[in-house]
């Protein structure tokens, strides 16, 4: 992967930047408290550069606006601040689907709506015929299901790719992001640059000492000119923040996530709404012994496995996705009439 300009690894200043949200930790809600827009970490999707995020405004901010969630005025007060952080969200998704055949419904100017209502994201439009919805965490340079899209007219794309390499998709019926997808989120997040291709970027940092046989660049970390390990900083984004914005006239058939050990971080962020999903397929590794990880905190399968369970998913199959020993592509149903379907998906994560 090409180093991050700046000698410490962060991206150029420009002035093309674009509003996000940092989540605060101790909510535990998906709401963002913000005095104003103003104080929002910038990004910018065209991969060249984020805005510093103002964290003394930042601290401040969320120390005037504590809310107790069991005092009706408090809950009033995160009502409001929440249709700030829509509108926020609206315009980054507003700049995120710029010149694709994506876009957001207009907003619902109903004056008598409820608060549920007001609160609620905007819908995401698709081009007219569409039925399917593919979701591809981690397109690298390109997804590995654009044929799908040339002979599949009913089927659209969204990908995720939080690597320098990113790059927008190149068929009608897709967008690919530049951000990585997180549990809830972040404005900024560290990515760790890894000193093989950029396929071995994480945001867990590597497990230099894995006894899996693998190529060995791909766990050892990249040097700046200082000599640090070379890292940069990319926004994230719950999965849940796409998904509840499809329409129910699209099926969200299938979602795959290729995110090197963070895996199960990522599906957490659609845990809230798994009831829309039909299939996930991620990369695990199959081992017993944590040192033939990849990655410091990476999940061994039995535990994704016992994890997600509990939260009404079921392991239908593993099939070798042919890296690093053990490393596999386990697939998952949240409703188990899904499960006979989740063949037909095997077949591209088959040696070619």
């Amino acid at each position: 992967m090409e180093a991050p300009s700046g000698p410490t690894g962060g991206l150029p200043k420009q002035n093309n930047v674009r509003p996000f949200l940092r989540f605060p930790a101790g909510i535990g809600i998906a709401l963002i408290i913000v005095a104003n827009l103003s104080v929002l970490a910038y990004i910018s999707l065209s991969c060249t550069n984020i805005g510093a995020t103002t964290t003394d405004k930042w601290n401040k901010t969320t120390a005037e606006h504590q809310f107790d969630l069991n005092n009706s005025k408090s809950t009033q007060g995160l009502q409001n601040w929440s249709k700030e952080f829509r509108v926020g969200m609206d315009f980054w998704w507003m700049s995120a689907i710029k010149d694709t055949m994506l876009a957001l419904a207009p907003p619902n100017k109903n004056k008598h709506e409820d608060n549920h209502q007001e609160n609620s994201p905007r819908a995401l439009v698709f081009p007219n015929g569409t039925k399917r919805l593919w979701i591809d965490v981690g397109v690298h340079k390109e997804s590995d299901f654009m044929d799908n899209l040339k002979n599949e007219s009913d089927l659209f794309l969204i990908g995720f790719e939080p690597s320098q390499k990113w790059s927008p998709c190149s068929h009608p019926r897709c967008a690919t992001l530049w951000a990585a997808c997180t549990p809830t989120y972040d404005a900024s997040v560290t990515l760790n640059i890894q000193d093989a291709n950029d396929f071995c970027n994480s945001i867990l940092p590597p497990q230099t000492n894995t006894s899996t046989k693998l190529y060995r660049p791909c766990v050892t970390p990249k040097k700046t000119a200082d000599g640090s390990n070379l890292v940069m900083n990319v926004p994230g984004v719950p999965l849940s923040e796409v998904i509840q914005r499809v329409p129910s006239s699209v099926v969200i058939e299938f979602v795959k996530i290729d995110a090197q050990g963070f895996d199960l971080e990522v599906m957490k962020g659609l845990l809230s709404v798994s009831d829309k999903v039909q299939i996930v397929v991620m990369e695990a590794m199959d081992v017993s012994d944590p040192k033939q990880l990849l990655y410091v905190g990476q999940p061994m399968l039995s535990q994704i496995v016992e994890f997600l369970a509990k939260k009404g998913w079921k392991h239908v199959t593993s099939v070798s996705n042919w890296g690093a020993l053990g490393e596999v592509n386990a697939f998952f149903v949240y409703n188990d009439q899904y499960a006979a379907k989740v063949e037909q998906f095997t077949k591209y994560f088959l040696p070619k």
